[in-house]
């Protein structure tokens, strides 16, 4: 279920024009997003982890929910568990005494990361053209 964490972290990458395939953390592989699985660290636990548990714990996905001949939850079960997912992304929380939601720090946090990046390449450029007059 952590591909619906993986789709909204992959939108705001890519509506920043980041490019999604450009990560820092893990490798660049063929067809792999590697920028999005290095913000996905950080949300993964308190989004995905934190709501998938939270219905294991109150019994609201069980054993039951398991279909063995095709190895997957039930149809209901992967509804409810992506319902949960959904409502935690969207809920209101409080982070840094500010009300807001994860879909807004992950926007702020994705924003941050092409401040950086941008700030990065300007002093790469400079260095460059400084390089460039001595030569």
């Amino acid at each position: 279920m952590i591909v619906i964490l993986f789709s909204e972290i992959t939108k705001n990458i890519t509506l920043s024009g980041l490019d999604t395939y450009c990560g820092f953390l893990h490798f660049d592989l063929n067809n792999r997003k590697s920028l999005t699985y290095d913000i996905i660290e950080e949300f993964r636990q308190q989004i995905v982890d934190k709501a998938v548990l939270t219905l294991i714990n109150t019994k609201q996905v069980t054993t039951d929910d398991y279909d063995q001949t095709c190895n997957m939850l039930t149809l209901d079960a992967r509804k409810l568990i992506i319902s949960n997912i959904m409502n935690k992304i969207n809920s209101q929380i409080t982070y840094k005494k500010e009300k807001t939601t994860y879909a807004n720090i992950i926007e702020k946090q994705v924003k941050g990361i092409k401040k950086l990046f941008n700030k990065r390449y300007t002093l790469c450029w400079i260095l460059f053209k400084m390089v460039k007059k001595e030569y």
